[in-house]
């Protein structure tokens, strides 16, 4: 079995698997490994990594449940994985690699290459226990839900989202915020908090829309910035965030840059369009 490969292994070494299914939850406790097939994918129940000195690689696996790592950093090349990622106290990186639930660190950096999430991804901490300050790197992947971003310093770059949520030093540069013209409403690009700076520029926000004659507040908007943070709105598209509905109270919805509170954010060189309430009470 594989686990019986792990338990005679050592730090360092190398698990190499001929591809097919095996019905194993592998566990990984002390030690950090590469595991990777001989050739083509190998699929696996679930992975738990605990404890190791270094981080642990994995490449060309597929497996069918979680991947859960406790003080462990991990790198996943070149794989899916069909139901969440869980890093605690840990470092992730992930290199085109699905996710089909979602991927939560706590206490730990996250780097996505090239990686589709489908589910959500939240990022709950700017430092660890040891007070090393995190940072976040998303660059060319996707992430279908919520993002949650507490990182010291972050870079998310020419990536596809939904919703996102920003404290921290954090540079957005060419990516699409895409709301799905629905029910969902909500915000595209909120930006919270005295330790947030931010440059935001040559994004495309769009579709952050409710049609709906229920009071709703803080929805439809395209850019927040509020709590203090600093930002600088540059060159970016944003349209149709909105309420169409022609009834029920709307209070701040319907906006492109909304800046709620701040001790400084310029807006340059923009494009926003058709953001508004539709005949509803309220401010838009």
């Amino acid at each position: 079995s594989i686990q019986a490969a792990i338990n005679a292994s050592s730090t360092g070494d190398t698990v190499i698997l001929y591809p097919g299914t095996y019905d194993e939850d592998l566990v990984i406790n002390g030690k950090a490994l590469t595991m990777r097939p001989a050739s083509g994918t190998a699929q696996i129940n679930s992975i738990t990594i605990q404890n190791a000195p270094a981080p642990s690689r994995f490449t060309n696996l597929r497996l069918l449940t979680d991947l859960n790592a406790s003080a462990s950093a991990v790198a996943l090349y070149k794989c899916n994985v069909l139901g969440d990622v869980n890093a605690a106290n840990a470092d992730l990186k992930a290199i085109q690699t699905n996710v089909d639930g979602n991927v939560a660190v706590t206490k730990g950096g996250i780097r996505l290459m090239k990686s589709t999430v489908l589910g959500t991804v939240t990022m709950s901490h700017a430092t660890d226990d040891s007070n090393r300050e995190l940072e976040a790197v998303i660059l060319q992947s996707t992430v279908q839900e919520r993002m949650v971003c507490r990182a010291t310093r972050a870079w998310i770059c020419y990536g596809t989202f939904r919703d996102t949520y920003f404290e921290g030093k954090v540079e957005i540069t060419g990516n699409v915020f895409d709301g799905r013209e629905g029910e969902y409403g909500g915000i595209g690009i909120d930006l919270n908090g005295t330790a947030t700076v931010a440059v935001v520029r040559n994004n495309v926000v769009k579709d952050f829309e409710k049609f709906t004659p229920d009071a709703i507040s803080d929805e439809c908007i395209g850019i927040r910035i509020t709590g203090g943070a600093k930002a600088d709105v540059i060159n970016n598209v944003i349209q149709d965030c909105r309420d169409e509905h022609g009834g029920g109270t709307a209070t701040r919805c319907g906006m492109g840059v909304y800046v709620q509170s701040t001790s400084g954010t310029k807006i340059l060189g923009n494009a926003i369009w058709d953001c508004f309430v539709r005949e509803g009470d309220g401010t838009g």
